[in-house]
C-alpha cells in the first residue's frame, strides 16, 4: 500500500491561496464544470483534451495533478519512511532541505523524484501533461495565469519581479503566489524551480519544465518553455511536482 506522503497544511492552505486569486479580466474562463472522475488529497483533476504540441495534434486523457511544488517537508516525511533518499541534499549553497520546509524540494535528480512519486502511489507527468496543465487545458493560455506579461505573479528574477531590490536570492514558499495559479487552481507551474517530467531527451537526458527563480527573460516563462537535463544530477533550480490517476467520482 502506498503511504501518504503529504503534510496537512498545503491542503488548508491551498483552499486560503485559491480563494484570494484577483478577477482576470479578460483571462477570467467560463465557470468550470465538475470533473467527471476524482484526484486523491492534494492533487488537482485535469480533464484531458487535445492541442498542438511542437507542431502536433496530441490528446491528452484525463490526470490528476500536485497543487503545488513538492516541498523539503514533504520529501522528507519520505525519507524519514525510508522510501527516499536525501543523498546530494546537504551540499548545495541553495538548498531547501532540512533548512525551508514550505519551498520545493531542489538538489533533487530524476530517479530521486521518481522514487517519491512512486512512493506515493503516483509517478511524474509526462512533458505533454505539464504543459497542457500549464496552460490552462483549452485556454490555451500563453502563462499558467492567463495572458498578462509575467511580473510580480511567480517566483522570478526578471522585469516587475517582487523581490527586494529586484534581485531574488533564492527560493520561495510554494503557496506565495496564488495570482498565478492556473484556471484549474494549480499553483507555482513557473518560476521557483524547474520540474522534472518522465519524459526523454536525446542523449539519454531529462525534460524540465516551469522556468526558477533565477529566470530573467520573460520567453522562458512561456507555458511552452521546454529544456533537457542531466537526469543524474540534482541541481539547486531542480525541483518536481507528480501526477496522479483519476478514479470515477462517487454518484455519477
Amino acid at each position: 500500500m502506498a503511504l501518504l506522503l503529504r503534510s496537512s497544511w498545503p491542503a488548508l492552505a491551498l483552499v486560503l491561496a485559491v480563494a484570494t486569486v484577483p478577477a482576470r479580466g479578460e483571462d477570467q474562463p467560463a465557470a468550470a464544470v465538475k470533473p467527471a472522475f476524482a484526484c486523491p488529497d492534494d492533487m488537482v483533476p485535469i480533464p484531458g483534451g487535445s492541442f498542438l504540441f511542437q507542431g502536433k495534434k496530441l490528446a491528452v486523457k484525463d490526470f490528476c495533478l500536485d497543487s503545488t511544488k513538492v516541498t523539503a517537508e514533504m520529501y522528507m516525511e519520505c525519507v524519514d519512511h525510508d522510501k527516499c533518499t536525501d543523498e546530494g541534499m546537504y551540499d548545495g549553497s541553495w538548498r531547501t532541505y532540512a533548512l525551508h520546509d514550505d519551498h520545493p524540494i531542489n538538489y533533487v535528480n530524476w530517479k530521486q523524484a521518481v522514487a517519491y512519486c512512486e512512493a506515493r502511489g503516483h509517478r511524474l507527468p509526462t512533458e505533454v501533461e505539464w504543459e497542457w496543465a500549464a496552460r490552462g487545458g483549452p485556454a490555451a493560455n500563453p502563462y499558467p495565469w492567463g495572458s498578462e506579461p509575467p511580473k510580480d505573479q511567480l517566483c522570478w528574477s526578471g522585469p516587475g519581479n517582487d523581490a527586494p531590490g529586484g534581485k531574488r536570492t533564492g527560493t520561495c514558499p510554494v503557496l506565495e503566489y496564488p495570482k498565478g495559479a492556473t484556471p484549474q487552481g494549480i499553483l507555482d507551474m513557473v518560476g521557483n524551480v524547474y520540474e522534472w517530467t518522465a519524459s526523454a531527451a536525446p542523449h539519454g537526458k531529462r525534460i524540465i519544465r516551469g522556468a526558477c527563480w533565477g529566470t530573467r527573460r520573460p520567453e522562458h516563462i512561456s507555458s511552452r518553455h521546454r529544456e533537457p537535463a542531466d537526469p543524474s544530477k540534482g541541481d539547486f533550480l531542480n525541483g518536481f511536482r507528480c501526477a496522479g490517476k483519476p478514479s470515477p467520482q462517487l454518484g455519477r
